[in-house]
């Protein structure tokens, strides 16, 4: 059996390390279109033998394809801003580890820790590490932004109604009840720091000062290279766009409504709940998203049981089934000493 070379070599030599994100999402995305065509629905009627459950089958099938997009898309994103001609491959399994970890910690703090470590395993130094985590960060958060606004300012001009609306009112409802969780938000921000102080000691001054000057080079770089910082953008809305519209997919599938709701309050549902299940500190196995996506979904007029039926369909593909997979890609990369 062949096995793993160790360290930095493993990018040349792992078979998938040139892929490049572009295509295999556009692959990904043409499969998925071609699963909405009667042909192919047909197709999974004959084979299932009972064609009330081709949809369901190829809804199933789409929300596959939506999160493989979504990690690829991923890794497309902290390649662009890590500045590095990373392999597509190790930095696809980097995305499934700290997705797998993201999935038992809150707030996106594991994720960024095993997204520090394999760049780190990569050869950036931990300052540019840090601010390529950091631009990551931040991109994710401007995409959305502007896949929202899109969305809603955009959206009905091709047929996306209802956005509007839905964002304004979840987003006043999320906010409220997210507030009380700014205290627990502060005391783990001063406790990392509290941490960091401890273990570095004397050497804190000096570390600190070498960490902002790699930081400052690696800032710069994206600065005179937009084309970094643009495919970032790109790869970063695609992974958001592709679960909002496999979560759409989801609950016109599965949802039951005398009045559903629009694409474009669903997609809009879709990011209140993202936000909520990232910028809160239960641990998410909890299913406090699930609670919100439910609940939204009952609000609006869906039965409970097809709303329960929509978001376990949705959540169990999209966000729990890469668990297992996150974990296998995890134990993979410390094999091959990358993180």
């Amino acid at each position: 059996m062949r096995t793993l070379p160790r360290g930095r070599a493993v990018a040349a030599t792992l078979p998938g390390a040139t892929l490049g994100w572009p295509a295999a999402a556009a692959v990904a995305l043409l499969a998925a279109a071609a699963l909405g065509s009667d042909s192919v629905n047909d197709s999974l009627a004959e084979s299932v033998g009972d064609i009330s459950l081709a949809p369901q089958v190829a809804a199933l099938l789409v929300l596959v394809l939506a999160v493989a997009v979504h990690f690829v898309s991923a890794a497309g994103s902290l390649r662009a801003v890590s500045a590095r001609p990373l392999s597509m491959l190790q930095t696809t399994y980097a995305q499934l580890a700290a997705g797998a970890t993201n999935r038992l910690l809150p707030g996106g703090v594991g994720g960024a820790g095993v997204n520090l470590r394999y760049l780190g395993k990569a050869g950036l130094p931990a300052g540019a590490a840090a601010s390529a985590v950091g631009a990551l960060a931040v991109v994710g958060v401007v995409t959305d932004a502007l896949y929202g606004a899109g969305v809603t300012v955009i959206g009905p001009l091709v047929g996306l109604t209802g956005a509007a609306a839905e964002m304004r009112s979840l987003a006043v409802r999320g906010a409220s009840g997210g507030s009380q969780y700014r205290w627990a938000l502060a005391a783990l921000l001063v406790i990392v720091c509290m941490v960091a102080a401890v273990r570095l000691r004397r050497g804190l001054p000096a570390a600190a000062g070498r960490a902002l000057r790699e930081a400052s080079g690696h800032v710069r770089t994206l600065g005179i290279r937009p084309r970094y910082l643009t495919t970032a953008l790109l790869a970063s809305t695609l992974t958001t766009a592709v679960l909002s519209l496999g979560f759409v997919v989801a609950v016109a599938t599965f949802g039951s409504s005398a009045t559903p709701l629009s694409a474009g309050a669903l997609v809009a549902l879709y990011l209140v709940a993202a936000a909520f299940n990232g910028a809160s500190p239960l641990p998410p196995w909890l299913g406090a998203t699930e609670l919100l996506m439910f609940g939204s979904l009952t609000v609006a007029g869906y039965t409970a049981g097809s709303a329960v039926l929509a978001v376990v369909a949705f959540r169990a593909v999209t966000y729990w089934l890469p668990l297992p997979v996150g974990l296998w890609s995890a134990r993979r990369l410390r094999r091959a000493n990358l993180l």
